[in-house]
């Protein structure tokens, strides 16, 4: 399979997505997604950038939360709570960090034979970081801007997923 036909087959699955999305075509190998959350400030971006052999999927709220700013103690609880969230979630393929532009994402990478064979597979995968951030948005963003901090965090999560 190469990359063209990759991007068609993921299309194609996208149209039966559950999530209500504005589409952008910044690159002619990227699909990038636009999802409204829980907030009047902040989105979920999600970005599908078909690379030679693989394809990428970079999912991050948008604009950024983590402050350049933090003091030692704001930073642990965000960094605690992402921790917290990939330790309860153990997801197949992705992991919740902290990037290298201070954006808290959850990124995704499938070789073109995994789309060919499991096109159904990648889109459940991509729809579970959605689910994810649709479970975690409001808290994530409490912790971020230091509302909450890492234990009440952890209360609230382990309360909704019933832990």
């Amino acid at each position: 399979m190469n990359r063209a036909t990759a991007m068609k087959k993921i299309k194609e699955r996208l149209r039966n997505f559950r999530y209500i999305y504005k589409e952008e075509r910044t690159q002619i190998n990227e699909i990038h997604l636009t999802f409204k959350m829980d907030s009047n400030c902040y989105e979920l971006q999600s970005s599908m950038l078909f690379e030679e052999n693989w394809l990428d999927i970079l999912t991050f709220i948008s604009p950024r939360v983590v402050k350049l700013d933090y003091d030692e103690l704001e930073y642990i609880d965000i960094l605690k709570t992402i921790n917290f969230i990939n330790w309860v979630s153990k997801s197949s393929c992705g992991r919740m960090y902290l990037d290298d532009y201070e954006d808290i994402a959850i990124s995704l990478r499938f070789t073109y034979d995994w789309v060919e064979k499991y096109p159904d597979i990648v889109i459940s995968e991509f729809e579970t970081t959605i689910q994810y951030y649709e479970d975690l948005f409001t808290i994530i963003l409490d912790v971020a801007n230091g509302k909450k901090d890492y234990y009440e965090a952890k209360t609230f999560i382990t309360e909704m997923w019933k832990l």
